[in-house]
């Protein structure tokens, strides 16, 4: 019975260790297969980062190609529309350095008191309008750019008087006598110009709201090249037979 007993605990002992063998087993198994499982989402992790990761960079690459297409022309625009300005400086250079200094100060005065006013008014446009773009309100559109024309001719009388007295006041402004007179003459001059570059401004800034910007270079470049044609043929030819109006015909060439 002794021998029986025996036997008895050691199939029991052999039991409970095939018991904590396969229970050791499960473990491992269990531990292999979470270990895969995260293996396994941290591969579909990784394959989600790289695609959001090259779609981010293709975005960037379609939004820096689209402002490109954008900002080459509009930048070009307003280096043409600058040389208008340069054209006729060094125009007036060529008379004496009394016109030239008088060409400057009337540009000045009109940038101060009636282009930048102006262009102030016109950048209003660009926020409506291409907001309505934006919301294919194309009426809108229209109203936006009728609206800006009739505040801009409302605006631009007091600034045409002011522009009138504009001798008075440079002689205000301890300007030299002689050189505010021709000033006075240069910004008179650039009276009839005032009203029309604004309504220029503001279909300029309408078109570059819905993407249209080579008509304006188009436009831009045409009147440079006229202001370098009424220069040569106004200034320096006939200047050799009306020398007394070479600075009135360098002014009327930029308006």
């Amino acid at each position: 019975s002794t021998h029986d007993s025996d036997e008895e605990l050691r199939l029991v002992e052999r039991d409970d260790n095939d018991n904590e063998s396969v229970e050791s087993v499960d473990l491992i198994m269990e531990t292999k297969l979470q270990g895969e499982g995260d293996f396994g989402v941290t591969m579909l992790e990784a394959a989600d980062s790289t695609q959001m990761l090259a779609v981010s960079q293709y975005t960037f690459l379609a939004e820096v190609k689209a402002l490109a297409k954008l900002f080459f022309p509009v930048v070009i625009a307003y280096l043409i529309q600058m040389s208008l300005a340069l054209t006729t400086i060094a125009v007036s250079g060529h008379i004496s350095a009394e016109a030239l200094g008088a060409t400057a100060l009337g540009f000045m005065f009109c940038n101060v008191t009636g282009f930048a006013v102006g262009y102030g008014l016109c950048t209003a446009v660009d926020t409506l309008s291409s907001q309505a773009f934006g919301a294919k309100d194309f009426e809108a559109i229209g109203t936006t750019l009728i609206r800006s024309l009739i505040i801009l001719w409302f605006l631009h009388l007091p600034i045409i008087v002011l522009w009138c007295c504009s001798e008075y006041v440079l002689l205000l402004c301890f300007q030299e006598p002689a050189v505010a007179k021709q000033a006075s003459i240069f910004i008179f001059m650039a009276i009839p110009c005032l009203y029309p570059l604004l309504v220029f401004e503001t279909v300029k800034k309408t078109l570059n709201s819905m993407g249209i910007v080579f008509p304006v270079v188009i436009c831009v470049l045409m009147a440079v090249v006229l202001n370098i044609v009424l220069s040569l043929l106004l200034v320096f030819v006939g200047g050799q037979y009306f020398p007394e109006y070479q600075y009135e015909a360098a002014a009327f060439s930029y308006s």
